[in-house]
């Protein structure tokens, strides 16, 4: 048996104070993992008809050599749960256990967590992917390769293409200082229901594209999506964030906007994953709700571009005004900021932390990461809903697309350009890894 380097020794230890401080459960998987396990792949299942199609899909994708990769189906509920449902997830264990035992291979394998007795106040998709990714770690220490292993999130509505395993892999061993990435995704307009459910999907990814690709021209350096079934990460940078949030939606959205400002955060570009284009009321908002809301309104919008035009003023000042370049910390008057921003600043009582982190850095890079690490992901869609109850209401998608495509460079005319025309070049702009400036 391999001895422990000095990293992997210090990881199982972090392991062990992140499981005290964390409140993550005992290994529940009894079974030792593959010696060369590389991989964990965890799936929350709740109330899902179609979760064997995603489990085909990754028997189906290519083999890794000499590497074993573990999918980790959290089929769970709360105590509360409808007897309906309880008794379709008992079902679902039953029929995956079983699956498993058809399926599993030496390089791949399904473990089945049957979890039926969550409390109320948290039971939900953020939780079931916690309690997964936890047993993760626990995996992946056993294998003694949790400093080089990595933790992947999809979800018992995907697909996944045939290189899904080796994109994932290969992401990994070519960005060794990378904490996480997100990966593709495309939503099937094919399995939609009609035309104007397909529209009604088109809109919604259009709307992901557009929210990102806004905040990359805004100067915003952790704009990456924040899709729970598209994203995976290093167990250190895992443990080293205090792990998923047990938030019933919002939580990879949550999760990922801590570990974004570790710095390398990446995208993996060389696969796709395609999440369901279903309407859905399981959850307070995402996907589901999202098409449903388009579907029955058949009106679609999205955030003014103004108010990202004033995220870019606002971005600009910030990295101009370096207090330890000029000899001073003060920060710009109100006056060289839009109105906007220093009516946000003052609502959040925020001047007082700028100033903070003006007067405690020494370089430019340092000021920067501090100053992103405190207007994150999460001070941006804040700062977009301040906007919107200030007077930027939302505006038609078609027309704030226009607008994107003007500031971006694009010279097609698009005025008149479909939805799904928008839909395909948005989805060819970020079809190649994103690079922020510095």
């Amino acid at each position: 048996m391999k001895s422990p380097s000095p990293n992997q020794s210090g990881l199982s230890l972090r392991l062990h104070a992140y499981s005290k401080r964390f409140h993550a459960r005992d290994p529940l998987i009894s079974i030792p993992p593959q010696p060369h396990l590389v991989g964990v792949i965890v799936i929350p299942c709740y109330d899902e008809p179609h979760w064997n199609q995603t489990l085909d899909s990754l028997f189906s994708a290519a083999p890794l050599k000499g590497r074993a990769i573990e999918i980790l189906l959290v089929v769970n509920a709360g105590i509360d749960t409808a007897s309906r449902i309880l008794k379709h997830q008992r079902m679902t264990s039953l029929q995956a256990n079983s699956y498993a035992q058809n399926h599993n291979r030496v390089d791949l394998s399904l473990h089945v967590m049957t979890c039926l007795d969550l409390p109320a106040r948290h039971a939900g998709v953020g939780w079931a992917r916690k309690i997964g990714l936890d047993e993760g770690l626990h995996r992946l220490a056993q294998a003694r390769s949790i400093d080089s292993g990595y933790l992947v999130c999809l979800d018992a509505d995907c697909t996944c293409e045939p290189d899904y395993l080796h994109a994932l892999d290969n992401y990994f061993a070519t960005h060794p200082l990378s904490p996480g990435c997100s990966i593709q995704f495309s939503h099937p307009l094919e399995a939609a229901q009609d035309e104007e459910h397909a529209m009604a999907v088109a809109a919604y990814e259009c709307h992901l594209r557009y929210y990102v690709e806004a905040l990359r021209w805004a100067g915003f350096p952790y704009a990456y999506h924040t899709i729970g079934s598209a994203m995976a990460v290093r167990p250190e940078a895992y443990m080293k964030q205090g792990g998923m949030n047990r938030r019933k939606a919002g939580e990879d959205f949550y999760f990922l906007n801590k570990i974004m400002p570790l710095g390398r955060f990446g995208e993996c570009a060389e696969t796709t994953i395609y999440p369901s284009p279903r309407t859905s009321k399981r959850v307070p908002f995402g996907t589901g709700q999202a098409v449903l809301r388009n579907v029955e309104t058949k009106t679609y919008t999205t955030y003014d571009w103004k108010s990202f035009a004033e995220l870019r003023l606002f971005f600009g000042q910030v990295r101009e005004h370096l207090p330890f370049m000029k000899g001073q910390t003060n920060l710009p008057i109100e006056t060289e900021l839009p109105q906007s921003i220093n009516h946000y600043l003052d609502r959040q009582d925020a001047w007082h932390t700028w100033q903070k982190i003006a007067s405690q850095v020494s370089n430019e890079r340092n000021y920067i990461k501090r100053f992103f690490g405190w207007f994150d992901g999460f001070q941006c869609m804040k700062f977009l809903h301040f906007m919107r109850d200030e007077g930027f209401a939302d505006v038609c998608l078609h027309q704030a697309l226009v607008q994107l495509w003007h500031h971006v460079g694009n010279q097609r005319p698009l005025q008149s350009a479909s939805l799904l025309t928008h839909l395909e070049l948005l989805r060819e702009r970020q079809s190649q890894p994103w690079f922020p400036s510095p």
